[in-house]
């Protein structure tokens, strides 16, 4: 039993060892290293933390709303899941829908096909994760006329 454990000791080691190198490294971003690129039309500015929502995989991509941001009604191919991290997120859930209040700390869900708009009333940043590719897709019906509050 005693050479049996000599032999598997250092094996198990061997194993855990190059099980570990082969692991990537953690990813730390920290706030100035942020990378943010403004659109000039909306005013929203964004930042690519993890991939890329037209890209092949995961991807996290920090976003920055003006005050005064309204997206028309869309929807995306894929799944979107945000989470808000200042200010307050307004959505609105297909053309009748109520406006649904996201403060900071909130979470959402959003899947596939499902039309939404979403405005900011105040400055507004959160995080949005998905599995890219990811497209926006206008959406064909009527189109709410109101103004972001």
């Amino acid at each position: 039993m005693k050479s049996l454990m000599n032999g598997l000791l250092p094996a198990l080691f061997l194993f855990s060892s190059a099980a570990t190198a082969e692991r990537p490294a953690p990813l730390v971003i920290q706030p100035d290293q942020i990378q943010w690129t403004l659109n000039e039309k909306s005013g929203v500015s964004s930042a690519n933390l993890i991939g890329n929502r037209q890209a092949e995989g995961r991807f996290v991509q920090r976003l920055a709303f003006p005050a005064s941001f309204r997206a028309p009604m869309h929807t995306h191919d894929g799944a979107l899941s945000a989470t808000v991290l200042s200010g307050e997120l307004r959505l609105k859930f297909g053309a009748n829908g109520k406006d649904v209040v996201l403060p900071a700390g909130s979470f959402v869900l959003i899947p596939p096909g499902v039309p939404h708009e979403e405005f900011a009333t105040v400055d507004t940043e959160l995080d949005v994760h998905g599995i890219g590719p990811i497209q926006t897709i206008a959406y064909p019906g009527p189109q709410s006329v109101e103004k972001a509050r």
